[in-house]
């Protein structure tokens, strides 16, 4: 019997996994349960078959559908800011907070200052100066952003973050945001982006949260082969 296997893909850079098809059983039944519906594509008729399931497929449709728009300038809903500079002299190995710059997937540090005092929503994160890049840093999560790193909040919940992070990618990738051409706060200020109802983001967002979840679970399957490998070869040799 041939044995189908799945691909897992996040947003953020480029993440898959292939895992065996009764796992994608499980999510299926528990997204329908949910009224929702894991989107699938078959990609390959050999005797292992490939099938994707891409979370930016799912807010692609959300973001290309949607006729109803609000401007990131709109401070009624959003809060837009910028860190600040920080000195060499300041990085520590063992500080408390992780420091993110123009590349905002991978702290260049840590600090023991604060900047920021409220964690209590998610943030996104986007690169000022460098290659375009945005992230979504969860709620509860300290870090300390410098000038080459913008922040983007929501104070109004009309829009979810997972939803608002895709969209912004998206519209800078547009605008040709890059390292020469700047993602300043004035320049992300004057995006405008599509609005999907509130319903829509939030049944969107929970199938990826579920999808997410999954790829979580297997990722920490697999860092633990290595120590299943060598356990169950110290038994035999």
């Amino acid at each position: 019997m041939s044995t189908k296997k799945v691909r897992l893909e996040r947003t953020g850079p480029t993440k898959g996994i292939l895992v065996k098809m009764t796992e994608i059983k499980l999510m299926r039944t528990a997204t329908e349960e949910s009224g929702l519906r894991l989107s699938t594509q078959r990609v390959s008729n050999s005797e292992n078959q490939v099938w994707v399931i891409s979370v930016s497929d799912l807010l692609k449709v959300m973001y290309q559908n949607t006729q109803n728009t609000i401007r990131l300038s709109d401070n009624s809903v959003f809060e837009l800011g910028i860190g600040k500079r920080v000195l060499k002299s300041e990085i520590k190995v063992d500080g408390k907070y992780p420091v993110y710059s123009a590349n905002v997937f991978e702290p260049f540090g840590y600090i023991d200052k604060e900047q920021l005092e409220d964690f209590s929503t998610d943030s996104i994160v986007w690169g000022i100066d460098g290659d375009w890049m945005v992230n979504v840093i969860p709620a509860n999560t300290p870090f300390y952003p410098t000038d080459h790193c913008g922040i983007l909040r929501v104070k109004k919940p009309i829009i979810k973050e997972k939803y608002l992070a895709y969209a912004l990618l998206q519209e800078g990738k547009s605008n040709e945001f890059s390292r020469t051409k700047r993602a300043s706060i004035d320049r992300i200020k004057g995006i405008k982006i599509p609005l999907p109802t509130l319903t829509e983001q939030e049944k969107i967002v929970a199938e990826i949260e579920i999808i997410e979840s999954k790829i979580s679970e297997l990722e920490k399957q697999i860092a633990e082969i290595p120590t299943k490998k060598e356990s169950v070869l110290k038994k035999y040799l």
